[in-house]
């Protein structure tokens, strides 16, 4: 076959074109010698396939499809969408500031100025593989602008690997490249642009490598494991390609739950931690669905919380949290299972004793009824509402005034399902953790640490510090930067202490300080406006630090007994009472928030 295009260190770089004896054409972007970005591969019948491209298979389609999970459509968590991971890490390389350890790469560019020490002299003349060597950044300049021509442009990078993007992740090593070759993209005869904007619309009917490629994410979104085995030994698909939405089929396999996929995705040698374009990892999309209902069921804090605590709530009430569905302690399941049993009995002998049948569980169902209604003020202010009241609790949200939102009703309604997927979403998670997927990666919507904290969930957030998750990793300063351990303290119901037990096993440090420290604590805020004893132009902060957990817990205005819990587990690992903020102490802010336990 024949290639017309350029060589860089005698290998295939930059835009080119191969003619293939057979009529076959591929135009595209390469490097070092093979397809690495966008290109365009078109067959003698007039067949297209289209995408960006990792050797001779496809890595990323120009189309999508109905089925692919998008974070914008839950509702309750479209507001956290983020710029791609991968594009930002790729913006961070390129910026050509930094070095792997975060060092400024300026401290080194004079460091080893004569370059005639770093290679033997006349080495060239005696050696072709110049693999293993260094690339110094004055013979790299020269080699540059001899290949970029009229195009070229200065690199910031300094440093003398070979290969400087070697070191970041295949996705941003891919986006980097593009846009190093971004200008002479302008001087090819085919529609790059089109490509990278993931728009297929002016190019042929699909090739071979895009239909299977699609059929691939299909069958995994559909548990079809002999056809997903099947495709993969034709060895013309990548096992990570995705659609134009970053689907992948290890997370198609992973919305569905279809375990036995998994493991043979991984087995293939799928990346278990690539993101998608939003962000999300296969893990942090399977804790997304085991808590569907973060926004439904409780959208607010409890009516009687006083402004005091608005501060923590105001986080909470950002994240759209607050509402997170909760897991049923065993007693409960019990119960319920014993509702399903009797209604299944009934309708077997309906025919001889449907009297007896519809007076039990009625009878049941008035019990709950009963237990309900009495402990309605505490589920209320208690992330921990049971299934059982969520079936039931349409007049409770009414009655106190809460928002009952049609999503509410649909989320009330279809429990008994909810109960199955959530057993198959643990099952699910537990797989991935247990397959390496990383607990730290995905920071989209939120560190999933947090969703566990947040939904009182007790076995997750013991499954996730098992594998590894982080304790010492705040959120980013447009959520406070609060650590995992103030949002437990600030978790009502009796997760709350039970979880931040379980957080300072793995703390080192109880005193970590969120970023409020300029924030005033609400009722100064309003005496120092009356007293007009500070100028808008001043600082608001009082003390000389964020919130620390203890402050957290000790300002907690509802809730008292688990809030006193807390606060006695805090201070028997030894947290500081000493610390300030807004220039209160955990001491003065529990009495301030009345709270006498």
């Amino acid at each position: 076959h024949r290639f017309t295009g350029r060589f860089y260190l005698n290998r295939k770089e930059g835009y080119g074109q191969e003619i293939f004896p057979n009529g076959d054409t591929f135009q595209g972007l390469y490097y070092r010698d093979q397809r690495f970005g966008p290109g365009v591969a078109t067959y003698s019948d007039g067949r297209q396939d289209v995408g960006l491209w990792l050797g001779h298979r496809l890595l990323k389609l120009c189309t999508s499809a109905e089925e692919s999970f998008s974070l914008s459509d839950m509702t309750g968590y479209s507001s956290f969408l983020q710029p791609s991971v991968c594009a930002a890490s790729a913006e961070s390389f390129l910026s050509g500031l930094h070095t792997k350890d975060g060092t400024n790469l300026k401290q080194y560019i004079d460091l080893l100025g004569d370059e005639s020490f770093i290679l033997p002299p006349g080495m060239e003349h005696y050696s072709t593989n110049g693999d293993h060597l260094p690339l110094p950044p004055g013979r790299r300049r020269v080699l540059d602008q001899l290949f970029y021509g009229e195009h070229w442009e200065p690199d910031p990078y300094q440093g003398y690997e070979r290969d400087p993007l070697s070191t970041l992740p295949l996705q941003a090593r891919m986006q980097a490249h593009i846009h190093k070759h971004r200008l002479m993209a302008k001087n090819v005869d085919w529609d790059v642009a089109a490509v990278l904007s993931m728009n297929r619309e002016g190019f042929g009917p699909k090739g071979p490598v895009e239909v299977q490629s699609e059929l691939f994410i299909q069958h995994s979104s559909r548990g079809q494991y002999w056809d997903v085995s099947r495709i993969f030994q034709t060895r013309i698909v990548h096992p990570d390609v995705a659609n134009s939405q970053g689907h992948t089929a290890l997370i198609a396999a992973t919305v569905n739950c279809h375990d036995d996929v998994i493991h043979l995705l991984l087995d293939m040698g799928v990346d278990i931690n690539k993101v998608n374009s939003e962000g999300m990892s296969a893990l942090a999309v399977c804790q997304v669905l085991l808590y569907p209902s973060l926004h439904n069921i409780l959208t607010k804090p409890p009516v009687m919380m006083s402004p005091s605590l608005s501060e923590i709530n105001s986080v909470l009430s950002e994240l759209d949290l607050t509402s997170l569905t909760p897991v049923l302690n065993d007693t409960e399941r019990i119960k319920l299972e014993e509702v399903d049993e009797q209604a299944e009995d009934g309708e077997a002998r309906r025919d001889q004793d449907a009297a007896d049948v519809e007076h039990s569980i009625q009878n049941k169902d008035e019990d709950m009824t009963q237990k309900q209604s009495a402990d309605s003020t505490s589920l209320l202010s208690s992330f921990n509402a049971t299934k059982n009241f969520l079936q039931c609790s349409s007049e409770v949200l009414n009655h106190t005034g809460l928002p009952l939102s049609c999503d509410t009703q649909e989320t009330v309604c279809r429990v008994p399902a909810m109960n199955i997927e959530r057993h198959m979403r643990l099952k699910t998670l537990k797989v991935l953790l247990e397959r390496g997927a990383d607990p730290n990666l995905a920071r989209v919507p939120l560190p999933v640490l947090f969703l566990a904290i947040m939904a009182g969930d007790t076995e997750v957030v013991q499954t996730l510090l098992l594998f590894g998750a982080h304790t010492d990793v705040p959120l980013p300063p447009e959520y406070k930067g609060l650590y995992p351990l103030h949002v437990a303290a600030a978790l009502p119901g009796p997760q709350g202490p039970v979880i931040t037990e379980i957080l300072i096993q793995t703390l080192s440090d109880l005193d970590l300080q969120a970023c409020d420290e300029d924030e005033i604590y609400e009722p100064d805020r309003i005496s120092m406006m009356a007293l007009k004893l500070r100028s808008s132009r001043d600082s608001p902060g009082l003390g000389d630090g964020g919130r620390t957990a203890l402050h957290v817990a000790c300002q907690r205005e509802f809730d008292y007994m688990n809030a006193s819990k807390v606060v006695s587990i805090l201070l028997s690992h030894r947290a500081s009472t000493n610390l300030l903020w807004s220039g209160h102490s955990p001491l003065s802010l529990a009495v301030a928030s009345g709270n006498h336990l």
